[in-house]
């Protein structure tokens, strides 16, 4: 952490980053981005960006692990390569330069998270795998 300090004190940054440390109120902090960004060149699932839909903000997050399963291109954000900080600047500009197209992306980005992964979809998938699995065993149940 502090190389990555001394990195942006270098850099002339010190104005614009801020190293929080660990965060108890992230709704709170989340309701101030304009655009929630995971850069991860590995990533399991990206739950950071979930949380973001779930309060309608655009997201750009890189096309690894899971995250392309939570990424529409275009829809409710952008997936870009990871390590290409040209394709990441422009992702962000498009939406940071255009209100409404970050409006629809958040609106899209809650649909999705509330209809694909709120808990109760989440259970209902995996019943439904539950269920499958017991049809392939011969098992009868009353639905």
């Amino acid at each position: 952490m502090d190389s990555l300090k001394n990195q942006v004190r270098q850099m002339g940054l010190s104005d614009s980053v801020i190293f929080t440390g660990f965060l108890e109120d992230v709704p709170r902090i989340i309701a101030t981005f304009d655009v929630a960004v995971l850069p991860s060149y590995f990533e399991g699932m990206g739950r950071v960006l979930l949380e973001a839909m779930a309060m309608e903000k655009p997201v750009v997050g890189t096309s690894v692990g899971g995250i392309p399963d939570l990424i529409e291109e275009g829809v409710n954000g952008y997936l870009v390569s990871p390590g290409n900080e040209k394709e990441l600047a422009s992702a962000l500009l498009k939406i940071l330069d255009d209100k409404n197209l970050a409006m629809e992306m958040g609106c899209a980005g809650r649909n999705k998270m509330t209809e694909r992964f709120s808990a109760e979809s989440m259970v209902r998938s995996i019943e439904q795998v539950y269920r499958e699995l017991l049809e392939k065993k011969g098992v009868c149940f009353d639905s």
